[in-house]
């Protein structure tokens, strides 16, 4: 059997707890070599994933011939250099998302890697995700009808103290230092380029491009509260709401991130809701389905929750995509179209206007 050598640059989070799984759980690949900063870190890593070799370097794994494709699992300022170097080094690539810090960037990623021929996709967990893409395969069955509103509500929650303390213990040290760029908006975005990002890929997978946004936020620098609404090319829309709740307790089983989600879809004939997310707030099945047709009926569906299924599933992807030579669900082109999504929210909040996200083709972080 034909297996894909994978290289993962960057051991940190993502890579142990989300991708790394997925490639060792997937028969048609290995994690041949992996690369971080850290040499502890990366001898580590390689140890416990069965991997060949490790570098510190990540210019010496691109250079390395037993490698098809790279996992880039690094921060998101440093996608999109690493990202052009290794389509020039000719290996296939599967970046975290958002795929660039600006448009001009995934510009010269999606450059590179066509002049190289070489797959570039960017890496999505929640499209992938059971629960979501149960309820996409009940709106492309018609099950709700015509699909015209997906909403989104979103909270930041918190952990009891004694759960930070229980999974800051699963952080070593060393790690915390690194993942300190999530505190610095031009290397890290902010809340909405990066985590929000999850939801407005679903809603791009869902309903296609979008042609306008209008956003309020209330502190550009908190970025909470916040509304956001939009309309699809295909004229359906969205809205979506996020909201700080300090002192509302969220289960999460993924890190520290108590992010509970409720996604609502409704058509012409029904409503579905997906439940869950990082967080979960409501003891209920993951998807819900309300079948409008007379005399309606509650129908629940039990998938698979595991927020870290979606990591699993999205890697499981890209390696079909390398053998069979498919074409990824979201290619860099897609992705381009997401950040403009995001940044356009942004840019609606601070202008306070109605904003076409293709009319974005570069976002100064500072004017936020």
């Amino acid at each position: 059997m034909k297996r894909a050598k994978v290289g993962i640059i960057g051991c940190g989070n993502i890579s142990r707890y989300g991708n790394a799984p997925g490639y060792l759980e997937c028969e048609k690949a290995e994690i041949t070599a992996v690369c971080d900063s850290l040499r502890e870190r990366a001898r580590e890593c390689m140890s416990s994933w069965g991997s060949e070799r490790f570098y510190t370097d990540y210019r010496k794994l691109l250079r390395d011939d037993g490698i098809d494709a790279v996992d880039i699992c690094l921060p998101n300022y440093l996608h999109a250099k690493v990202c052009i170097e290794a389509a020039e080094a000719g290996k296939h690539i599967a970046v975290q998302k958002p795929m660039a810090m600006n448009v001009t960037e995934c510009d010269e990623m999606i450059k590179a890697a066509t002049n190289a021929g070489v797959k570039l996709m960017v890496e999505e967990c929640e499209i992938f995700y059971p629960p979501y893409m149960k309820t996409k395969e009940l709106v492309e069955k018609e099950q709700i009808g015509d699909p015209r509103l997906m909403q989104i509500s979103l909270q930041s929650g918190v952990l009891p103290p004694e759960e930070y303390e229980k999974r800051r213990l699963r952080v070593p040290e060393e790690e915390e230092s690194r993942i300190s760029w999530r505190a610095r908006r031009e290397e890290h975005g902010g809340f909405i380029f990066d985590t929000v990002w999850h939801k407005f890929a679903l809603a791009y997978d869902f309903f296609g491009p979008v042609e306008k946004v209008d956003a309020w936020i209330e502190n550009l620098e908190k970025e909470m509260p916040s509304t956001i609404m939009w309309k699809h090319e295909n004229r359906k829309y969205g809205t979506m709401s996020i909201v700080h709740t300090p002192k509302m307790y969220a289960f999460c089983e993924f890190l520290r991130y108590p992010l509970p989600a409720v996604v609502e879809v409704v058509g012409s004939k029904g409503i579905i809701w997906a439940t869950r997310s990082e967080g979960q707030t409501i003891e209920a099945p993951p998807v819900i389905m309300y079948d409008g047709v007379y005399p309606g009926k509650t129908i629940h569906f039990e998938t698979e929750a595991d927020y870290f299924s979606g990591f699993r599933n999205m890697t499981r992807h890209f390696v079909e995509c390398i053998l069979e030579d498919e074409r990824p669900k979201l290619t860099g082109e897609d992705g381009r179209e997401i950040l403009q999504f995001a940044l356009a929210v942004y840019r609606s909040a601070k202008e306070e206007r109605t904003v076409n996200p293709s009319s974005i083709t570069d976002w100064d972080w500072k004017a936020i």
